[in-house]
């Protein structure tokens, strides 16, 4: 199997290490799990782990396109820990209402640049699903949650990974890490590839460049 496959996953899919992955993505690239499906994987979550506990789901197109996920729809088997459904190829996020209280998100949040949440209809509250920046905002809440040493051993995993299959160098984008910081973890892991980092500012203020030292 290509390397490319685990590497097209939302980051958050198979990285956070605190939270409770109730399903692999094995389905990929077809269209995963029902939203009924999802919902039983969730009250499995919150029966085996313990409340506050974040249960992450790799989702596909068949969740996308009901408009049943929402964040109540997932509150009435979840209220009590928080929930985040990803969707395998990075464009589409969901959660619940713990959830969204835990990263810190108001039920009026306004839409940040290049991104935006779905609202309940003919009202400001946001129904539980973030788009493109407002979901690599995510990102950025849950990569603060990580320790460097953490990143050091998902990218040293991944490039001596891709080593083994032939790959000598990598590119990517530090959707969840600000430059300064992704270019410090680079430099501490023990890469047996070039990998070209890329800078991902998700304002128009963030700055690419860095501190030399």
């Amino acid at each position: 199997k290509s390397i490319l496959k685990p590497a097209s996953f939302n980051f958050l899919a198979c990285s956070f290490p605190r939270a409770a992955h109730l399903n692999t993505g094995d389905f990929v690239p077809g269209p995963g799990p029902s939203f009924s499906d999802v919902l039983n994987l969730v009250s499995q979550g919150v029966a085996n782990n313990p409340a506050g506990t974040w249960l992450f789901v790799v989702v596909g197109s068949a969740v996308v396109e009901d408009p049943a996920a929402t964040r109540f729809n997932l509150d009435t088997v979840s209220p009590n820990h928080p929930v985040l459904l990803v969707t395998w190829y990075g464009h589409g996020t969901y959660f619940n209402t713990k959830g969204m209280q835990t990263m810190g998100i108001a039920e009026d949040q306004a839409d940040p640049f290049g991104g935006f949440y779905e609202r309940v209809p003919n009202t400001n509250t946001i129904n539980g699903v973030a788009h493109e920046y407002a979901e690599h905002l995510i990102s950025r809440y849950f990569a603060r949650q990580m320790t460097d040493q953490e990143f050091k051993t998902i990218y040293e995993n991944f490039t001596q990974a891709a080593a083994t299959r032939g790959y000598t160098s990598i590119q990517e984008y530090s959707i969840g890490l600000d430059q300064q910081r992704h270019l410090q973890i680079l430099d501490q892991a023990n890469l047996p590839i070039k990998v070209r980092a890329m800078c991902f500012p998700l304002t128009v203020n963030e700055s690419c460049s860095v501190d030399p030292k």
